[in-house]
């Protein structure tokens, strides 16, 4: 026990020597080395969303940075930053994206290429996402895995789908818990993801209405637009809805279910203008782990490395960030960020 506290007061006392006064002004680019990693964390979570993004990518392999942001299990409270986690399935229509981009050729061009996952969806099966399961967070928000989301809600909004659910309580704002997990993709792979949507297909855009959804559904599902073609994909939904409605559907009927869900997506899970990030800046915990070199699957598609830090504690993302004896700096993620950046 005192080997432990000896070692946790070292790496105490190692933080607060690089920290700096609180009138300080802290560089945080990609060009400067971090002097006072406890500030320097305390000023990101404080920054806007987009500039969070922006300046972890820049900064995520410091090693100062990488230091503070593992220290959760060190910073005096050693369980408080425990996220649990569960496997869970949950119904479609009870999550709610976080992002302000959702490609319908992103949702259904997979089916195109796979037509037989399109009936299973139908059907109400979901198991074929059981180890690529999408990842929530407070059984509610969507955090990676959009697509796979719309592209059930799309074939059958009864539907439940297999997610990795991460429980953080006292955390509301979405954007709040973004940088909560690209915090935690930094920490594990030294790097963070990006992928851009299919913006010519955004269901959110704001050029996107009813009636431009309905004549891009028709082209989406063909193959008209792109490729490959989806004439089986069209083939096997008309008759897998005809044998669960138990009466035919025709192409244009099918063309109009389809399209009334993808409305009903747009106007009832559209979030808020200014509440969700672009694609662009949504967390990638896959992508950061391949190019890192790790294993970007290994809990039911959900990267192993990511999720420790989380499971863990170790991530470093709520008050206190560090404590000495003499002095405390912390930061609270739960509440509401000051944006006034010294």
């Amino acid at each position: 026990m005192n080997k432990i506290l000896c070692e946790n007061l070292k790496d105490y006392r190692r933080m607060y020597l690089y920290e700096a006064d609180d009138n300080t002004d802290v560089s945080i680019n990609q060009n400067s080395k971090i002097q006072h990693p406890v500030k320097t964390l305390r000023t990101l979570l404080s920054m806007p969303y987009e500039d969070f993004i922006t300046t972890l990518k820049q900064n995520a392999n410091d090693p100062k940075l990488q230091a503070i942001m593992n220290l959760g299990r060190k910073d005096g409270i050693p369980t408080d930053e425990t996220v649990k986690i569960d496997l869970l399935n949950i119904p479609v229509k009870n999550l709610l994206p976080t992002q302000s981009q959702i490609g319908l050729e992103d949702s259904l061009g997979f089916l195109r290429k796979q037509p037989g996952v399109a009936v299973k969806l139908i059907n109400g099966d979901t198991s074929g996402f059981e180890n690529m399961r999408i990842l929530v967070a407070n059984n509610k928000y969507i955090l990676d895995g959009h697509h796979r989301w719309s592209q059930v809600f799309l074939m059958n909004p009864d539907a439940d789908i297999p997610v990795v659910n991460l429980n953080i309580p006292g955390f509301k704002d979405p954007k709040q818990l973004l940088k909560i997990i690209q915090l935690a993709i930094a920490a594990a792979y030294k790097n963070i993801a990006s992928t851009n949507a299919h913006s010519a297909t955004d269901l959110f855009a704001d050029s996107m209405g009813p009636k431009e959804i309905k004549e891009l559904v028709p082209k989406i599902m063909s193959g008209e637009l792109y490729s490959p073609p989806g004439e089986e994909l069209i083939k096997d939904c008309i008759d897998a809805f005809s044998k669960k409605y138990n009466q035919p559907v025709s192409r244009q009927q099918l063309f109009d279910l389809i399209s009334k869900r993808a409305i009903f997506i747009r106007e009832h899970r559209k979030p808020k203008t200014g509440t969700a990030p672009e694609r662009s800046y949504m967390p990638q915990p896959s992508d950061a782990a391949t190019a890192a070199g790790m294993d970007p699957k290994g809990l039911k598609g959900v990267p192993i490395d990511f999720v420790s830090k989380l499971k863990s504690g170790q991530l470093n993302f709520k008050h206190p960030l560090v404590m000495d004896k003499s002095r405390t700096l912390n930061t609270d993620l739960s509440k509401k960020p000051n944006t006034n950046i010294q």
